[in-house]
């Protein structure tokens, strides 16, 4: 039995995942020419003021919600079982000198539809950082 039904998993990913998705969606439409979702949550993400211990923790606000979103909605849906002949211990079969195991996934749409957006938003979210990253060291190099 799973500590966290589908259901549930689904809910706490949503709120996990939220800040980032946030986060990703102002960034790309203030590049789009619609500043007013980054200017409002600019004080929260700026680096000055009141804010600065919020902006020091949102990376991992950001990418620590995306995991732990990932992580939740993943073991929500997923079993790790083995036939009943064999000695089980956790899922996990012994046959001589190989271990055998059977990974189970139960489609639950809300569950999918968050592994799928949370694993796209941190993808988007490392390739930003890899970008920014090359930039600054392109910067600082002097090229």
């Amino acid at each position: 039995m799973p500590v966290l039904s589908p259901a549930r998993a689904a809910i706490w990913g949503a709120i996990l995942a939220a800040p980032a998705a946030l986060f990703l969606g102002a960034n790309l439409l203030n590049e789009a020419g619609f500043p007013a979702l980054y200017n409002w949550i600019d004080p929260w993400i700026g680096r000055t003021g009141v804010w600065r211990f919020i902006g020091l923790g949102s990376p991992l606000v950001l990418l620590g919600g995306i995991g732990l979103a990932l992580l939740l909605n993943a073991l929500a849906i997923t079993r790790l079982s083995t036939s009943s002949e064999a000695t089980v211990d956790r899922g996990i079969r012994q046959d001589a000198r190989r271990f055998t195991c059977t990974l189970t996934v139960e489609p639950h749409l809300p569950n999918i539809a968050l592994l799928v957006t949370s694993g796209l938003i941190l993808a988007s979210l490392l390739a930003y950082v890899a970008v920014e990253n090359y930039a600054l060291i392109r910067t600082h190099a002097g090229n």
